[in-house]
Formats: C-alpha cells, sequence, structure tokens
C-alpha cells in the first residue's frame, strides 16, 4: 500500500515480537498511529494529533521542547 499510495516518509517492518511491545507501549488502536515522546525518551501522548492537525501538533510539540 505504501508503494502503491505513493506514501512518503521513513517506513520499517517489524517483526511479530516488536509490534505487539509497540502495541502496548503505545496503546495502538490503528495504522498510522502517532505518539509524542519528551526528551527523556518518555510517552508523553500515545495517541498524539496527526501531522494534518498542523497547529495543535505543532503547540503540542512546542510544550514538550520548553520542558526541562
Amino acid at each position: 500500500m505504501l508503494k502503491v499510495n505513493d506514501v512518503k516518509g521513513e517506513h520499517y517492518y517489524l517483526s511479530e515480537k516488536q509490534w505487539k511491545t509497540l502495541w502496548k507501549k503505545f496503546k495502538i488502536k490503528g495504522i498510522p498511529h502517532f505518539a509524542l515522546i519528551n526528551k527523556k525518551g518518555q510517552v508523553e501522548n500515545s495517541n498524539a494529533p496527526s501531522p494534518f492537525e498542523g497547529r495543535k501538533l505543532s503547540e503540542d510539540i512546542k510544550k514538550l521542547l520548553n520542558q526541562r
């Protein structure tokens, strides 16, 4: 589907074990799925806005970048 729809960006194939780990950690309910991670590598929002929600996503990222 990535090639058929000319989806840009980085894409990774995961083993079943890797997929299950991510699914649990980020509470993934579907694909695509977006998450925001803070500077310490902790999940801040496991259900982050998509890039199509530009203003909301930008605000959330700016908040994270300003955290100490």
